[in-house]
């Protein structure tokens, strides 16, 4: 009676082992899913606006799992320099533009010409940035991808 009693205890035991090992890793896969899913919404077409909405929500995301955080990290930082870089194009664009505007063909004066070719300097130097930062990223989503299934 006694070996029966011992035998139903570790039984127990390793059930409820499995099942909060179970659960731990099914938190973590959890985790992993939802990293995942913002960083798919992040890297679909949007405005620049809700870009840096959807940066600022993964950069706040709690994440209990360190490599998620560092994943979260290292996209963020790749996506962040993308959208500036997109940004300071479309400052430059609208900057060409604005000049254009009202005034005949012919040169930009010299002040403005300069503020656009920074802009463009600017922009370049994010996106150069990013391609550098986006491998790491993408090593990073891989991962994700394996640990979610």
């Amino acid at each position: 009676m006694r070996v029966a009693g011992v035998i139903r205890s570790v039984l127990l035991g390793a059930a409820l082992f499995c099942c909060f090992s179970c659960t731990g890793r099914s938190a973590e896969r959890e985790e992993a899913r939802q990293l995942l899913a913002l960083l798919l919404r992040l890297s679909d077409e949007h405005t620049l606006a809700s870009r840096q909405r959807l940066l600022d929500d993964l950069a706040r995301m709690p994440l209990r799992v360190p490599a998620h955080a560092r994943a979260r990290d290292d996209c963020q930082k790749a996506h962040a320099e993308l959208l500036r870089g997109e940004t300071e194009q479309a400052s430059a664009k609208q900057a060409l533009q604005s000049g254009q505007t009202g005034t005949p063909q012919g040169p930009l004066p010299a002040e403005r010409a300069h503020h656009i070719s920074e802009l463009i300097a600017r922009s370049n130097e994010a996106l150069a940035n990013s391609s550098k930062l986006f491998p790491v990223c993408e090593s990073a989503m891989a991962k994700l991808v394996t640990e979610a299934r």
